[in-house]
């Protein structure tokens, strides 16, 4: 929980505090972080985007980074 900022760090620490066992590993804070911070539907979202993709005007880096994010995003 060191490496959280703002609104995600305060959520932590508050859930914490009334259940210091609350979060058994790692993958249990992401998901609450995720159920707390993320939109809905993100994940189909990032799908639609994925097949949507079109290199357009940006240069190959831009889209190849574009990419990157959209997979990370769709598989989670």
């Amino acid at each position: 929980m060191s490496n959280l900022t703002g609104r995600a760090k305060t959520l932590a620490f508050k859930i914490k505090l009334h259940d210091p066992n609350v979060f058994e590993s790692l993958e249990t804070l992401k998901s609450r972080l995720k159920e707390t911070f993320e939109p809905p539907r993100a994940e189909f979202r990032a799908r639609s985007a994925l097949l949507r993709l079109k290199q357009g005007k940006r240069d190959v880096l831009a889209y190849a980074q574009h990419l990157c994010y959209l997979a990370c995003s769709a598989t989670e």
